[in-house]
């Protein structure tokens, strides 16, 4: 009889009406899935992460260096310049991934944590996409994710024919200019979802996919990972036959005698399908269901262990709400002195070529000071989002244009 287990509190408020043992039994694994839980319960790790979207990007834009990759016309930008603010690459149009933050931020931290008690191990990986943009090609990952929205929204395409069905690292299409996306894949019938806040896509390992940012809004999402090609029974398997045949019994490592496969006759061919036989029979004790738990126990405890380590050395509490150099939503900035400022221009997409005209309209204001909640009216409305405006103000803080009031 197997033992209840408690289960995950933010996976039963995702999946709504929908029970874990429906979801495991008839989803996982199996096929995509959307859901759109509602925001009505505010003691789950997954909600907390939600009303947290914004404070988890501007705590995440103070993680640079390694923790970083930046995304440049689909693809990551090789021998970046670390000096350079992530805002400021923001703001040119590029991208920027986070793997494994949930090590870097409490939300996903907490999320992550809960999520562990309904699947063996989890972490977060978060895309920061800027309005109208695309981060990456399409591809297939190598692992089931939850993609969660935690800001603005996102178009995904889903491809429903899968080109290799529960792919391993080395299989992954679209990732790799040797493992492209078959052309019938990307012809075939796909599905089309829009992700808003709070919405849930379940992707299992293997379909292709692709998503775009809307028109006037940032896109932040999660992706929660499940690391399933590390959990395969061909995998146990492979392991266990690893282990018996090229690390027990040093015989198995010889050569194959020269005469088979070179004389039509064999004098001890009984002697050699013994031999045979004794290694499937020493095969045959290493795959039990007792070694398949006890390989799955270490293999869980060691990432989970691991995992907890680094989430509980997160420091930053995200609740605070501001972001690098002090520079939040709320808080007033004025024109710097002409003295102060370094004259350095700012590197802006070309649709966001507005953030100039921004600019000088604050300096022809010099004697006011705006926080960047006030830029909006400064601006035609909703030609620009509340995110790419921040970023704007933490770099113009930097470059020297403005200061904290």
């Amino acid at each position: 009889m197997e033992e209840d287990l408690e289960e995950s509190k933010s996976l039963k408020h995702i999946l709504g009406d929908v029970s874990v043992e429906s979801f495991f039994e008839d989803i996982w694994q199996k096929a995509t899935a959307v859901f759109r839980p509602e925001n009505d319960n505010p003691n789950t790790p997954y909600h907390h992460a939600i009303e947290n979207g914004w404070n988890i990007m501007t705590e995440l834009l103070e993680h640079g260096g390694d923790k970083v990759l930046v995304f440049e016309n689909q693809g990551v930008l090789h021998n970046r310049d670390e000096s350079e603010p992530l805002a400021a690459s923001f703001l040119k149009g590029n991208s920027l991934v986070w793997n494994h933050a949930d090590v870097l931020t409490s939300p996903l931290a907490h999320l992550c944590d809960d999520l562990q008690k309904s699947f063996p191990h989890a972490y977060a990986n978060v895309y920061l996409t800027p309005p109208q943009s695309q981060t990456a090609p399409p591809h297939a990952d190598d692992r089931d994710v939850l993609v969660i929205q935690l800001y603005g929204e996102k178009d995904w395409t889903v491809y429903r024919n899968i080109p290799i069905a529960y792919p391993y690292p080395h299989e992954q299409v679209g990732k790799d200019e040797s493992l492209p996306v078959p052309k019938q894949v990307l012809d075939g019938p796909s599905y089309n979802i829009t992700l808003q806040k709070g919405h849930v896509l379940y992707m299992p390992r293997g379909y292709v996919h692709e998503a775009h940012s809307a028109q006037y809004t940032s896109s932040l999402h999660a992706t929660v990972a499940f690391a399933t090609q590390d959990w395969t029974w061909a995998g146990f398997l492979q392991r266990q036959a690893e282990k018996v045949f090229f690390q027990t019994n040093p015989e198995y490592r010889m050569a194959v005698p020269r005469t088979i496969g070179m004389r039509g006759r064999i004098n001890n061919k009984d002697g050699f399908e013994n031999f045979m036989r004794q290694a499937i029979t020493a095969l045959h004790n290493e795959i039990t269901f007792d070694k398949l738990e006890e390989t799955m126990v270490k293999k869980y405890a060691f990432h989970n262990d691991r995992a907890m380590k680094l989430r509980n050395a997160v420091a930053v509490d995200s609740s605070s709400g501001k972001g690098p150099l002090s520079v939040g939503w709320k808080v007033p900035l004025r024109v710097s002195t002409p003295q102060k400022s370094k004259g350095v221009g700012l590197n802006i997409r070309e649709d966001h070529l507005f953030l100039a005209e921004l600019l000088q309209t604050l300096r022809a204001q010099s004697e006011k000071c705006y926080a960047p909640c006030d830029y909006p009216t400064l601006i035609h409305p909703n030609v620009c989002c509340d995110f790419v405006l921040l970023c704007f103000a933490m770099q113009c803080v930097i470059l020297g244009a403005l200061a904290v009031a």
